[in-house]
C-alpha cells in the first residue's frame, strides 16, 4: 500500500498571506480616499457657505444715521 504524501511546498498559505496584505492595503486606501473626500467636501461647504452669504453688513467705514434729524449741520 502505498501512503499518500502531502507535499512539502503548501503554496496556499503564501497566497493567503499576499491576499490578506493586499486586502489590508486596500482598505487602507479607502480609508484615506474617505478621509480625503470629507475633507475636501468640509472645504467646498466652507467656501460655498462664504460666497452665499447674503446677509447685509454695513461698511466698514460708515457712520451711524442721526435719529434726532441733525445730519451735521447745514
Amino acid at each position: 500500500m502505498v501512503d499518500e504524501a502531502e507535499s512539502g511546498n503548501d503554496n496556499t498559505s503564501i497566497g493567503g498571506n499576499a491576499n490578506m496584505a493586499r486586502d489590508a492595503a486596500e482598505r487602507a486606501v479607502l480609508s484615506i480616499a474617505r478621509l480625503i473626500g470629507r475633507q475636501v467636501a468640509r472645504q467646498h461647504f466652507e467656501e460655498s457657505q462664504a460666497a452665499n452669504d447674503n446677509e447685509v453688513h454695513p461698511p466698514k467705514n460708515a457712520t451711524l444715521d442721526r435719529e434726532d434729524g441733525d445730519d451735521g449741520g447745514h
